[in-house]
């Protein structure tokens, strides 16, 4: 089927959101190291800390995802744990500063992914609507797409982002509303994550492309991309 507009998760389907994030981490706990806000092992590395980091920040994931933890808890428990897990003391007021700092710094690493660009254009080029359903903060969200200068190709009008939203994914009516809000009649999402992604999108009735390095579950999606050119090609053959 001929798809009329084309939708894109953010984080890790434009972009590589794990190196962004691991970049303006490591400026951030280096900054709050070298003004003495951080204290203990001396022998501690950056990049030591940030494995711990990752992961509780992956470990806590699931207590925020279900309601047990707010954001600000989260990012709380995150920063204090792998601290006390390295040997290192900070207090609360600190782990509000490194988060500060985190979003102040992520977006200067935002890069989309090579070719992706190229791919935009040539959706611009066939005159495909494009957008973007991101969950996330506002704030923290746009800031990322302005680094990105997503706006060459992609209108503020067809961003959508759950914070301003009633819904976030996986619910699948964020894309049944995105679809009435946007009135597109055959959309089509790209995303990198299954259960948040793909899944609740063809319950939406979109057709969905699983941008993924994984071998797992690819059976069972309608198409799957393991490189831009991939995607780029798979695109091509939805719009043309």
């Amino acid at each position: 089927m001929k798809v009329d507009a084309v939708f894109f998760d953010l984080d890790n389907t434009l972009y590589d959101y794990e190196r962004a994030f691991r970049l303006a981490a490591l400026q951030s706990f280096t900054e709050l190291w070298k003004e003495g806000n951080i204290t203990g092992e001396a022998a501690t590395k950056a990049e030591q800390w940030f494995r711990r980091f990752k992961s509780c920040c992956d470990r806590f994931w699931g207590e925020y995802e279900n309601g047990q933890l707010s954001r600000s808890a989260y990012q709380k428990k995150r920063f204090l744990h792998s601290l006390k897990e390295c040997g290192l003391l900070s207090v609360s007021r600190d782990a509000l500063s490194f988060e500060q700092l985190l979003r102040h710094y992520i977006s200067s690493y935002c890069v989309l992914f090579a070719g992706m660009d190229g791919l935009l254009q040539a959706l611009k080029d066939h005159q495909i609507l494009t957008g973007i359903i991101t969950n996330g903060e506002e704030v923290l969200q746009k800031k990322k797409i302005k680094a990105l200068s997503l706006d060459h190709w992609i209108s503020s009008e067809t961003v959508f982002i759950s914070d301003t939203m009633p819904l976030k994914k996986p619910d699948p009516k964020i894309f049944s509303l995105v679809q009435k809000q946007s009135g597109c009649k055959h959309p089509l999402y790209v995303g990198d994550t299954w259960e948040l992604d793909i899944l609740p999108a063809k319950k939406a009735g979109w057709e969905a492309i699983w941008m993924t390095t994984q071998n797992a579950k690819t059976e069972n999606a309608l198409h799957a991309a393991f490189s831009i050119c991939q995607l780029h090609k798979l695109l091509i053959s939805y719009i043309e």
